[in-house]
C-alpha cells in the first residue's frame, strides 16, 4: 500500500507560476500581459529584458511568492534575494550586480529600507546599464562596469512612497488588491 503525502513541504503548497495565484486576478492578468510581451520579443529574435518591477502590498500580501512566480515564468536560472536595508552596505549590491547575467532575477524585498547611496547606484544601473564602483579611498575615480543586459530586477515594498520618486519613476508598479473576506 502506498502512502500519498500532499502538502508535506512548503514548496508543495506555495504557488510556482502565476496561474496558481487566485487571490489577485487583476495583478496576475497584468503581469501575464507584461511577461507575454517579453516572450514575444524573444520569439521575434529581439534581445528582451523585463523592465524593472515594483510590487506593492500590505505585509504578508504575497510579494515574495509573486516575485518567485515571475522568476519561474521567465525561466531564469538564478534568483538572488536580498532586502533593501542590506544593500546599504554597497559591497553587497556591487557583488550582486557583478555576478548577475541575463538569466538572473534580482529580488529586493523591503525596498523602502534602502538608503540614498544604494538608490543612486541602482538608478545608474536601471538608466544606463552601468555599475560605477569607487576606486581608492577618495572615491573620486570610479570603475565603470556594464551590468548584464537582460537582468531582471523585482522590488517589493509595503511602503511605496518611502521609496525615492526617482527610483519609482523607473519601475513598473503593480499594486495588490486589498483582501476582502
Amino acid at each position: 500500500m502506498h502512502t500519498i503525502r500532499a502538502g508535506n513541504t512548503l514548496q508543495n503548497v506555495t504557488p510556482q507560476t502565476l496561474d496558481h495565484i487566485i487571490s489577485q486576478p487583476l495583478l496576475v492578468e497584468n503581469l501575464k500581459i507584461y511577461i507575454s510581451a517579453y516572450w514575444n520579443d524573444r520569439a521575434d529574435g529581439r534581445t528582451s529584458s523585463l523592465p524593472p518591477i515594483l510590487l506593492c502590498s500590505p505585509p504578508s500580501g504575497g510579494k515574495t511568492t509573486v516575485a518567485t512566480c515571475i522568476h519561474n515564468e521567465l525561466a531564469n536560472s538564478k534568483m538572488v534575494e536580498t532586502i533593501g536595508e542590506s544593500l546599504n552596505q554597497l559591497t553587497e549590491l556591487y557583488d550582486i550586480c557583478m555576478e548577475a547575467d541575463q538569466e538572473t532575477t534580482v529580488f529586493v524585498d523591503e525596498t523602502q529600507g534602502m538608503g540614498s547611496r544604494p538608490t543612486h547606484v541602482l538608478l545608474k544601473i536601471l538608466s544606463e546599464g552601468k555599475l560605477s564602483i569607487p576606486k581608492g579611498k577618495s572615491g573620486r575615480k570610479t570603475y565603470t562596469i556594464p551590468v548584464a543586459q537582460g537582468t531582471t530586477f523585482i522590488f517589493a515594498t509595503t511602503h511605496e512612497y518611502c521609496i525615492s520618486s526617482a527610483l519609482r519613476s523607473r519601475l513598473r508598479i503593480f499594486r495588490f488588491e486589498e483582501y476582502s473576506e
